[in-house]
């Protein structure tokens, strides 16, 4: 319940990182907060829950190695997004397609709170471009030890795939 209750704040504060409005990000709160399925396996033994906590919680530090180089967002989003990827049989391939999408998502959007808005409607200097520094040592390694962390469970799926097949 604990994880739960500190999930719901979580996927907001996601939410308003990416969409740059912090409006957007109290909606998301609320709207996870009553949704009946959340609050069911919230009190269940489902791992949805952890999934979401540490797949949000990762994806907010990545954001935030995204937003400010630094090594130390990106080398602390690495355990929580694998653990999200190895709760579920879906997750390693879900993991990548929130981060990249929060990724495109939060480069198209305005910085309101930099001058200029309408030049930026315009695609004028204060738009972000979509940027991932893949000349950066610390994303490769963080990269190396996210897969390193997942290989175990991919082979545990790959061999429950065998054996149903058999």
């Amino acid at each position: 319940a604990v994880l739960g209750v500190l999930t719901i704040p979580l996927i907001g504060a996601w939410a308003a990182r990416v969409l740059r409005d912090v409006k957007v990000g109290a909606a998301a709160t609320l709207l996870i907060a009553v949704v009946p399925l959340f609050v069911r396996n919230d009190t269940s033994d489902a791992n949805n829950v952890p999934a979401l906590f540490w797949l949000f919680g990762g994806a907010l530090l990545w954001h935030e190695y995204l937003d400010t180089g630094l090594g130390r967002w990106l080398l602390g989003a690495v355990p929580l997004l694998a653990l999200a990827a190895i709760t579920r049989p879906e997750m390693p391939l879900l993991v990548p397609v929130v981060l990249i999408l929060g990724a495109v998502a939060s480069s198209s959007v305005i910085d309101a709170s930099r001058p200029g808005k309408a030049e930026a409607r315009a695609g004028g200097p204060w738009t972000r471009s979509f940027r991932i520094p893949l000349r950066d040592p610390v994303l490769w390694v963080a990269a190396g030890a996210f897969v390193l962390l997942l290989v175990p469970h991919l082979w545990h799926i790959l061999n429950a795939i065998q054996a149903l097949k058999a």
